[in-house]
């Protein structure tokens, strides 16, 4: 198998922010951040919630979604 994205698959114009709405409550006015990959201590994924938390913090309305 090979690594990397597949960005015919995965791009900004086979976005569905109705679906995203739909199926896990996410407003389509939020910010979504995507992490996908192992989520383990070596890919630092802590660091990330923590940059986050600090969006938030700022007043920004922002979404993790973690897959891994």
């Amino acid at each position: 198998m090979r690594r990397g994205v597949d960005r015919r698959l995965f791009n900004p114009a086979r976005r569905d922010r109705a679906w995203l709405a739909q199926y896990y409550g996410v407003s389509p006015e939020r910010l979504v951040i995507l992490a996908a990959g192992r989520l383990n201590r070596g890919k630092n994924i802590l660091l990330l919630v923590e940059a986050v938390e600090l969006l938030l913090r700022r007043g920004i309305d922002a979404h993790l979604i973690c897959a891994g």
